[in-house]
């Protein structure tokens, strides 16, 4: 008869087990519970664990939740739903779960103090993924890009400088110092931002927040450094198009023709109307041995005498004799193609000067002030970084 009793209670209390994994810094856990509890009296369900003293996590009966035995680890953490023991739904919401959550919960249903019914539920809370370094990387690879675009901007500037200036000094030490403040910026924001998460405990999704709103030395860093990354950017891309818009600029006065060098092109005016039959149109300078620029017959252009400086660098219109808009067009200036240029035309060996223009070809803007100026910045806010750097020991 004993026997018998023993083997309908073990029939009774049922007993199951079932896992939960999850990453450290989610809101909230639900640990599954069901029991048909709406077929007892006076049901009540604990859940605790037995790793704990005192034991029990969160407690439910008829009149609510009781708590006083509550281990003080999980106060204001748990909670059920509110009919729980009238529809069976014994599962328990653990919020802000940590990594010393993790243990095997239980589930017990008690019936006037017998137990009726246990579930095992293993939760495992693991450390999330190295958020730290993989911010870090993202982070050091924009500012990498960044300051890079910014090397490559001062080294075409000082490119372009030295191809219109033979008198500077070579390139090799501006582009080191850039490298170097490149590393040095990159080094100082790499351990800025790792001491700042580190220290603080700082999650991915708080870090971007706490950056700004923190007045701590790194952080003021950081947003000093994004600060002149910004600047820089706005610097190079205005001179870039300033420089664009001035270099493309021709001014003329009079006879007087002002171009920047390094344009494509630029027209130098000459007409004649009407044009006599069979001419002969030469430009030419004087200060230049042999002297023709470009020279167009009634039978098209004859460059044999052309200097060889102008060598695929004049064109006139096709039908220039028949419209008699005599215009040149020199390409590719250079600082060296300055001068007083004379149109002239010949019919019948008779000759007349139609025209003088006096070329002056500038040097381009090719931003050295300007790459003093960013360079500058750049050692600026450097030291400033550096300096914001070493006040947290």
């Amino acid at each position: 008869m004993k026997m018998f009793v023993v083997i309908v209670i073990l029939l009774y209390v049922s007993q199951h087990a079932s896992a939960v994994e999850l990453y450290d810094g989610r809101d909230s856990v639900l640990l599954a519970c069901q029991f048909p509890t709406f077929n007892l009296l006076e049901p009540s369900v604990v859940w605790s664990r037995s790793d704990l003293r005192p034991s029990t996590v969160h407690q439910r009966q008829l009149e609510g939740d009781q708590l006083k035995d509550q281990n003080q680890r999980y106060s204001g953490r748990t909670s059920m739903r509110t009919g729980a023991l009238r529809t069976g739904d014994l599962s328990l919401t653990l919020r802000e779960p940590t990594i010393r959550d993790s243990s095997t919960y239980t589930c017990s249903v008690r019936e006037g103090g017998r137990e009726v019914s246990r579930r095992e539920v293993l939760l495992q809370v693991k450390e999330p993924p190295d958020w730290h370094w993989i911010l870090l990387a993202v982070l050091d690879l924009l500012v990498l890009l960044v300051l890079l675009a910014v090397v490559i901007v001062l080294c075409v500037i000082l490119y372009k400088e030295k191809k219109y200036r033979k008198d500077l000094p070579p390139l090799w030490p501006w582009i080191l110092a850039a490298v170097l403040l490149l590393l040095a910026a990159v080094t100082v924001v790499t351990v800025s931002v790792y001491k700042l998460m580190k220290h603080d405990q700082t999650s991915h999704k708080t870090l971007l927040s706490l950056l700004w709103t923190s007045r701590d030395p790194f952080s003021v860093a950081v947003k000093v450094l994004a600060a002149v990354l910004v600047l820089l950017v706005v610097v190079v891309v205005s001179v870039t198009m300033y420089n664009g818009i001035k270099n493309n600029e021709v001014s003329q006065h009079g006879d007087t023709v002002e171009v920047y060098g390094g344009r494509e092109s630029v027209l130098l005016p000459c007409e004649d109307s009407p044009v006599p039959q069979r001419p002969t149109v030469t430009w030419s300078r004087n200060d230049l041995s042999p002297s023709t620029v470009h020279q167009r017959h009634q039978e098209g252009d004859d460059l044999r005498d052309q200097n060889q400086i102008y060598s695929s660098r004049t064109s006139m219109k096709t039908d220039a004799l028949t419209t008699g808009d005599l215009s040149l067009t020199l390409s590719k200036l250079r600082l060296s193609d300055s001068g007083n240029y004379t149109c002239t035309i010949t019919a019948f060996g008779n000759e007349r000067r139609l025209r003088d223009i006096q070329l002056q070809v500038k040097e381009p803007n090719s931003g050295l002030v300007e790459f003093w100026v960013l360079l500058v910045l750049l050692i600026v806010s450097c030291g400033i970084i550096m300096g914001l750097g070493g006040l947290t020991p």
